[in-house]
């Protein structure tokens, strides 16, 4: 119960077989799991499953439960394990344990799809933590929501989620240490990377030296961050800590280091780093385009690399997922590097007679949604214009297709579909 030190040197002598019976043995290699997590992943994993395969033998569901549990957090969440533990507490109707992984699992989600794609998980598990007065489980939840809020530049959903977590009682130490380190993620997004570092800094050095911490994947973005500023004392503290096994923060810490490298004129290591964080990162594709967008910059800025073309291919997921403010930070890059590109050019390919007409892809892709049924309003919206500038899309369609109502519109879209 946080404090592994104290654990380990008797864990491995309890967890022997023959020692008790069935569910004692589950709970030692269970608490041996918890020891090794910190130091050593790969015998955590096969002392998990050992766990796992004695509480399957014995019917003991609790504890199968929790080993599938423990092994999908050493493999951060994304492991069939995790699905399995899931469907193992609902029917055995455990629904503390459902909650523990659908926390997992929103926060898989937030590294590898962003904040906005965990967040309706991360409201229904609050929401059914709350029901079942687990405190602690619903400010992490919380949590997760206010990261939500700062992706859409929501400031007021952000400090009513925020302030209903710090309220909560039995709230772990990460939720505390993270407040600032929500704030810190919108001024990364409006590219205010000095408050963003001063935020993130406050926040997780409330963090160092607490084993009982989760190893966060936010240690990375700390390194990395105080990396660009200049300074090397996050990376020191990352290496020394447990959380540097996870992937997610040792692939940022690889970007951390391609940055100090590059600034001190070591080009080709600087590269190698980068190749390097890009592949340990490959699960974690949102949170990898975020964190490259830090080490990109400083590649433009002290003369290293290729950023070019990996911006230009971050670009287009941004531009495609509607991360307006992501997709402006790449081009100012690609700008500075002296490839600037053109804004507001749109994505859906015109058919050959509509381009004869005139039909612009940003017409296009107006086209599709007015056949889609939304309104300018909801255009708008959704492709990040104005309502005026939707209006004049739609005069100019309706224009050079010589039609006359929205309605004729929608034949134009589904015949280019077929």
């Amino acid at each position: 119960r946080g404090h592994r030190d104290r654990a380990r040197p008797g864990a491995p002598g309890a967890a022997r077989p023959g020692l008790g019976d069935g569910e004692a043995l589950c709970r030692a290699l269970i608490a041996l799991g918890r020891c090794a997590t910190s130091h050593d992943p790969p015998v955590a994993r096969a002392t998990y499953g050992h766990a796992a395969q004695v509480a399957a033998e014995h019917g003991l569901t609790p504890w199968r439960i929790a080993a599938l549990t423990g092994l999908a957090a050493v493999e951060g969440g994304a492991h069939p394990a995790l699905a399995e533990a899931r469907e193992l507490a609902l029917e055995a109707g455990l629904l503390a344990e459902v909650v523990a992984c659908d926390l997992l699992r929103a926060k898989t989600i937030c590294t590898a799809e962003g904040p906005r794609a965990a967040a309706p998980l991360a409201r229904r598990t609050a929401g059914r933590a709350a029901r079942l007065r687990l405190s602690g489980a619903r400010a992490v939840a919380e949590l997760l929501v206010a990261f939500a809020h700062a992706a859409d530049a929501d400031d007021e959903g952000m400090d009513r989620a925020l302030t209903t977590a710090a309220d909560l009682p039995d709230a772990p130490i990460e939720v505390a240490a993270l407040t600032p380190a929500v704030s810190a993620l919108r001024r990364l997004l409006d590219r205010d990377l000095a408050e963003a570092d001063r935020l993130l800094d406050s926040g997780m050095r409330r963090l160092v030296g607490r084993p009982q911490a989760a190893p966060v994947p936010l240690w990375g973005l700390w390194a990395l961050l105080r990396a660009v500023h200049g300074s090397d004392d996050a990376r020191t503290t990352l290496r020394r800590s447990p959380a540097v096994l996870r992937g997610v923060n040792q692939g940022v810490l690889h970007y951390a280091d391609a940055v100090a490298a590059g600034r001190a004129g070591r080009s080709g290591r600087a590269a190698e780093l980068l190749a390097m964080g890009d592949l340990v990162l490959a699960e974690h594709p949102w949170w990898r385009r975020l964190c490259r967008l830090l080490a990109l910059e400083a590649a433009v800025a002290d003369g290293w690399g290729d950023p070019v073309p990996v911006l230009r291919a971050d670009l287009d997921v941004f531009d495609r997922a509607g991360e307006p403010r992501l997709a402006r930070t790449c081009r100012d890059l690609l700008r500075r590097a002296g490839a600037p590109t053109r804004r507001g050019r749109g994505r859906t390919p015109v058919p050959a007679p509509l381009r004869a007409a005139g039909v612009t892809s940003r017409e296009m892709d107006v086209l599709e949604l007015v056949a889609a049924g939304l309104t300018n309003r909801q255009i708008a919206e959704r492709l990040f214009l104005s309502h005026r500038t939707v209006d004049t899309h739609v005069a100019s369609l309706l224009a050079k297709t010589g039609t006359t109502r929205r309605t004729d519109l929608r034949p134009l879209s589904e015949a280019r579909a077929t």
